[in-house]
């Protein structure tokens, strides 16, 4: 039997000076709102239209923007739950078991080099194991995926450090679990990793 993959994409519903505040000090606020909705636009445009991956839309918050996107991309639209990271992507993963698929999997708007192929390795990581991290160079993660409800791997992080990804490995090492670590990624955070991201596309 086919197994049924599902993967939500979580991003910021833009709002100025609420939205990639680190780079307002180069673009400005309007600037890193802008930047923010490019982001999240080139993201939707890579992992969308997936074959056999329901690929979703988390937002903080469902306004105009969040429709425009979810209609010209083609993807449902839901709101992200209540509570810190750790609790909104362990409730977005198990809303997705929950409801048919079995392998989920979750991804930010700010890793360019997360593809298709990427998502791909990711969901074949986890055909054999628990848990799939893909780690980011500042030490957070782009990708997580599982093949079962884990949330003791999003309890007792320090989200937004450069630890969240050896303490979700220590989670993961004192809850018995398998995992693979996919290949080392970066996001776009500060004026330098934007600057990185615009030699990237040109």
């Amino acid at each position: 039997m086919t197994q049924r993959y599902a993967l939500a994409v979580m991003a910021r519903t833009p709002r100025a000076y609420k939205t990639k505040t680190r780079l307002a000090t180069a673009l400005g606020h309007a600037g890193a709102m802008r930047a923010h909705i490019q982001l999240v636009e080139d993201t939707l445009s890579r992992l969308t239209q997936m074959p056999n991956i329901d690929t979703s839309l988390w937002v903080t918050e469902i306004d105009a923007q969040a429709r425009q996107w979810a209609n010209t991309f083609q993807v449902a639209l839901c709101e992200q739950p209540a509570g810190d990271l750790g609790q909104k992507m362990h409730a977005i993963l198990a809303h997705m078991l929950i409801h048919g698929c079995d392998l989920a999997a979750l991804v930010g708007t700010d890793c360019p080099s997360i593809d298709q192929a990427y998502v791909e390795r990711g969901f074949q990581a986890l055909s054999g194991c628990d848990v799939a991290v893909g780690p980011a160079e500042d030490g957070g993660y782009g990708f997580i995926g599982v093949s079962r409800e884990c949330p003791q791997l999003f309890a007792h992080i320090d989200w937004g450090s450069d630890a969240v990804f050896s303490q979700t490995k220590a989670r993961v090492a004192e809850s018995a679990l398998d995992l693979i670590t996919l290949p080392t990624i970066w996001d776009v955070d500060d004026p330098a990793d934007w600057a990185r991201y615009q030699k990237w596309k040109s």
